[in-house]
């Protein structure tokens, strides 16, 4: 079983290698703004944050039209930690 999990990671890791490859041409035009440029018109900004583990204010997130949070937002998933995200 163990053999074949990490044949199967082996074989995830390549697949996104060259997912890669085929879409740095469109990564180069549009590269990552960290939010300090102008937004251009009739575009919107999404911000993506992850793993901020109650560290993060408000303050601290670029300017966006839609927030993206891949998770862990907490420490130890209590009520307090989710109170403070919302926050």
């Amino acid at each position: 079983p163990c053999e074949k999990k990490i044949k199967n990671m082996v074989e995830s890791l390549s697949a996104l290698s060259s997912l890669e490859e085929e879409y740095k041409p469109a990564l180069e035009e549009f590269p990552i703004n960290d939010g300090s440029n102008p937004k251009p018109e009739n575009t919107i900004r999404f911000v993506c944050i992850s793993d901020t583990h109650c560290k993060v204010t408000a303050d601290m997130i670029p300017d966006g039209d839609v927030l993206l949070h891949g998770g862990d937002f907490g420490n130890i998933g209590n009520l307090r930690d989710t109170e403070l995200f919302i926050e």
